[in-house]
């Protein structure tokens, strides 16, 4: 598997993960939510398009 295919995985995981922790949210109750679980999954994305733009230049 190359490296740019499991990047991708990365992402498309973690975007389901920030999406269900969307889903789970209490708008009315947010210290209660998983903010901390979406502030996360945003991170790694924006890691992995980094990572994903470094790869691309050194080929």
């Amino acid at each position: 598997m190359k490296t740019i295919h499991f990047i991708y995985f990365i992402i498309f995981g973690s975007t389901v993960l920030t999406i269900y922790n969307i889903i789970e949210l209490d708008f009315n109750h947010p210290h209660k939510g998983p903010i901390s679980g979406i502030v996360s999954n945003l991170l790694i994305i924006l890691a992995m398009l980094v990572t994903i733009r470094d790869t691309k230049k050194k080929e």
